[in-house]
């Protein structure tokens, strides 16, 4: 098995908010939904990566993309706000 080494100082993990202990794991589920989402693997591949099992992935890769629509709105509401000039309702 391949192994991959990173440099991160200590802010970089208060600021994400996770231990050294469970960063390896968080790195290597975005890596596998991130893959999957541009379609650089499978669903299978995304799972072997993440070290989970594809039903346990579901999860995953539907929070991302729930978070991903939720970003687009709120940069559309934004950009919308500053051409029109006033602020768009909820």
């Amino acid at each position: 098995m391949a192994q991959v080494e990173i440099s991160l100082s200590e802010d970089v993990l208060t600021a994400l908010g996770v231990g050294f202990d469970q960063l390896g794991a968080e790195l290597l589920e975005t890596a596998a939904v991130k893959w999957y989402e541009v379609g650089r693997v499978t669903g299978e591949v995304a799972a072997l990566v993440a070290g989970i099992n594809e039903c346990d992935l579901v999860p995953l890769i539907s929070t991302s993309i729930a978070q991903e629509r939720q970003t687009m709105l709120l940069d559309l509401r934004g950009s919308a706000s500053r051409r029109i000039g006033t602020k768009c309702r909820n």
